[in-house]
């Protein structure tokens, strides 16, 4: 009888599937539809060379599309893009509107939707959260920039009635030089103090104490 590891007769099957001592008969490769695109790419990518723009492209252009579809049909877009455009008129100018109208705006919208009895979301979770969120971060935006106008009013009428005190004369020049009220025994003139410590000794170099 024939040894198993010797001569060179073929191995048998038991072997082959027990030990895995010998490799199966390899079976023949059926190649796929040739695709000039797909194969292409795929020898770009095993040379190591980036597909081109085009390749993500055209499904990222089209899941953007939907996504604004989604957005803009959404019941909740009318009152975002309202609150979005007095967001921007608050940022352009300081006499806008205040934050209080807006409730006035929510409550008109929700009477409306409830008249006309439409929904006030959709169907997808996603695209509701979304918009809720934008909604709320916008509110909290028109909030902050009143604040944000309430100071700077505060403050230019702080620095006004500042500078009203500084350019009164009487104020200037005690200020930045010392000098006397115009009502004080000197008169008020700037030059007093000097012309009188000129007068007490006018050659300082013959002053009494010098002499000796």
């Amino acid at each position: 009888p024939e040894q198993g590891g010797g001569g060179g007769g073929p191995p048998s099957a038991g072997a082959a599937a027990v030990g895995g001592a010998t490799a199966p008969t390899p079976q023949p490769v059926v190649p796929p539809a040739h695709n000039p695109a797909a194969q292409t790419a795929h020898d770009q990518c095993l040379a190591g060379q980036p597909l081109p723009p085009d390749h993500h492209s055209y499904h990222d252009q089209a899941q953007f599309e939907a996504d604004k579809r989604s957005v803009y049909k959404h019941p909740l877009f009318p009152l975002l893009a309202l609150l979005f455009e007095k967001c921007e008129l608050a940022t352009q100018s300081a006499d806008s509107v205040s934050s209080d109208s807006f409730n006035l705006d929510i409550q008109a919208f929700v009477q409306h939707q409830e008249r006309d009895r439409k929904p006030f979301l959709m169907n997808d979770p996603e695209v509701d959260g979304l918009m809720i969120k934008a909604i709320q971060v916008l509110r909290i935006h028109l909030l902050e920039l009143e604040k944000v106008q309430e100071l700077c009013k505060d403050f230019c009428n702080r620095y006004i009635t500042c500078l009203k005190g500084k350019m009164q004369s009487e104020n200037l020049l005690r200020t930045e030089y010392g000098y006397d009220s115009p009502g004080s025994p000197d008169g008020g003139s700037p030059y007093n103090g000097h012309h009188q410590l000129h007068m007490a000794h006018p050659h300082p170099q013959l002053a009494p104490q010098d002499r000796y």
